[in-house]
């Protein structure tokens, strides 16, 4: 039985993991230049990084919907939108406060503001989103087709 949950960790969890990494640092090459470029054009900072997150936020949503879990359509696409929306509710204020004071107060460059919150927000966007936005019901499906 530990055979199995150690190949079930490795198989899914690491390789949800990575794919999630993947996803969100290809997003974030993209955020990045997106907002980079909006500022070399002349738009506001903070408006600037309203627009990439929003931008990011909805390629996220698809990418790891189509790759990350795929295997997880146990509920509708409605149900996980609905979910990803409503903690975004949260992620996406707390990004443009942060961003906003970490450029305007402790003099971050809008790069550094822009790296800062991408490490503060990722840990917390792959819990809620390998709970609650694409919930399982696969684990006990798998390790009980193993025991049989």
């Amino acid at each position: 039985m530990k055979q199995l949950k150690d190949r079930m960790f490795t198989r899914i969890f690491l390789g949800r993991v990575f794919k999630f990494l993947i996803i969100g640092g290809g997003v974030a090459l993209f955020g990045g230049w997106l907002l980079n470029f909006l500022i070399n054009e002349g738009v506001d900072k903070n408006l600037a990084n309203v627009i990439q997150a929003f931008t990011s936020v909805t390629l996220n949503f698809i990418g790891n919907y189509i790759l990350t879990w795929r295997d997880r359509r146990e509920v509708s696409v409605m149900y996980s939108v609905r979910r990803f929306a409503g903690v975004r509710v949260i992620t996406i204020p707390a990004n443009i406060i942060l961003f906003a004071m970490w450029t305007d107060i402790f003099g971050l460059t809008p790069t550094q503001a822009y790296i800062l919150n991408l490490v503060l927000i990722t840990v917390f966007n792959f819990g809620w989103n390998n709970f609650i936005v694409f919930p399982s019901q696969m684990s006990d499906e798998i390790e009980e087709e193993y025991e049989a």
